[in-house]
């Protein structure tokens, strides 16, 4: 079916399960599809129990897959459905602390998952900056089935950031990058500021670092992005980080951008900055998912 803001992760078969989304008819979906690359086909899968869109999926490491958040028929979603590939079903696990909306998400080297920022109505128009991990381990099993998982609020973001792209570095720390957030304007009271509900988006090329094991967000250990973007999508591949597509205030981007963690150690300062890579041939807005597990 066309989708667009579905979630999407690869399982542990090398299958990439893509699920929810809204339809071309604007309608929000349920159903959720999985592609396999070496028979270059989709296959049907069961359908979670609430129909949403602007989530995000992960998976985890007992092999099921997360859908979490997004925006439902009655707002704006914290609950977490985990679908088994084994057993081919839903469940239910703990929800967010707070319902979040096109969030960045990553999973961590030890099997967490972590979500930062994204949009509800507690939010406005102003982006959060709130970030919590779920561990799928905590909690009490009932039944034979899975522990419920627990999420755990941790540091803030410097900054509030809607649809900002996300991954996990080979050194098991996240970036964040881009993303729209509020851009601040001032009223003619020099000490104030417009409320969050009247103030422009600005398009980010701010990039945070994240440290699971300090709990610590940065944002002077990777450079800006050469220009604002948000809806773009990223992947660690080979120690580099990659990003790619996206929007801006101009239309949709077709640019792809790399950064070498590594390379803040180089004394040759190009090296340092973010990298411009052959372009895709077309500018995608809202990229679904860049994957580097899939099987071919």
């Amino acid at each position: 079916a066309k989708r667009c803001g579905a979630g999407s992760t690869v399982l542990a078969d090398g299958r990439l399960l893509v699920a929810g989304g809204k339809s071309s008819e604007h309608l929000l979906l349920r159903s959720v599809e999985a592609y396999n690359a070496l028979t270059d086909d989709w296959e049907v899968l069961s359908d979670m129990s609430t129909p949403r869109y602007g989530c995000a999926a992960a998976r985890l490491a007992d092999g099921r897959a997360l859908v979490i958040g997004g925006r439902g028929s009655n707002g704006f979603l914290a609950t977490v459905e985990a679908y088994s590939p084994q057993l081919k079903i839903w469940g239910q696990v703990a929800k967010m602390r707070e319902a979040r909306y096109l969030f960045a998400c990553a999973t961590l080297d030890d099997g967490r998952v972590l979500v930062a920022g994204g949009v509800n109505a507690r939010s406005k128009h102003s982006p959060l900056a709130s970030v919590e991990i779920f561990d799928p381990m905590a909690g009490p099993a009932s039944g034979g089935t899975w522990p419920p998982g627990e999420w755990t609020a941790v540091s803030t973001m410097k900054m509030g950031r809607e649809a900002a792209a996300c991954t996990t570095m080979t050194d098991g720390r996240v970036v964040v990058m881009g993303g729209r957030g509020a851009r601040q304007s001032r009223n003619n009271d020099p000490g104030c500021t417009q409320p969050s509900s009247m103030a422009k988006r600005e398009y980010l090329d701010s990039v945070e670092v994240y440290d699971p094991h300090t709990d610590r967000w940065s944002d002077n250990l990777a450079p800006h992005l050469h220009s604002g973007r948000f809806g773009g999508a990223s992947v660690s591949l080979g120690g580099m980080v990659i990003l790619l597509g996206g929007a801006d205030g101009h239309g949709e981007l077709n640019r792809v951008e790399s950064w070498d963690p590594l390379a803040r150690q180089n004394s040759d300062h190009k090296h340092r900055e973010w990298l411009t890579l052959a372009p895709m041939g077309k500018g995608v807005g809202r990229v679904m998912a860049a994957v580097s597990s899939v099987q071919f």
